[in-house]
């Protein structure tokens, strides 16, 4: 996975820098990708971030407006995730239940 995002990233920089001199204007103005975070990183994010930023975050990550977010429940559900820390999975917790599973599965 970690090649996989080098790979994208290093792409991205050069097509980025490709679109920036197609698009640039005499003022200095230019298209510009915007960088989103994944879902899955933004889970983990949202209790230590400011409600507004993560707002920002999510309506870059679904590609809605921030006005599509009503501030008032997402800062419930990023309490309920701060408060729920345990009910977010990590890499380490699925291999460690796959590894159990199978290991139940060898003894019955």
């Amino acid at each position: 996975m970690a090649t996989m995002q080098a790979t994208v990233t290093k792409f991205r920089r050069i097509i980025q820098d490709a679109i920036k001199r197609a698009t640039m204007t005499p003022e200095g103005n230019y298209v510009e990708f915007t960088p989103c975070l994944p879902h899955h990183e933004l889970v983990k994010l949202a209790p230590v971030l400011k409600t507004d930023v993560y707002i920002d975050l999510l309506a870059c990550s679904t590609r809605l407006g921030a006005d599509a977010f009503d501030p008032a429940y997402v800062a419930t559900y990023q309490q309920t995730l701060a408060g729920n820390s345990s009910g977010v999975k990590t890499d380490r917790d699925r291999g460690e239940a796959t590894q159990n599973r199978q290991l139940q599965n060898t003894h019955t």
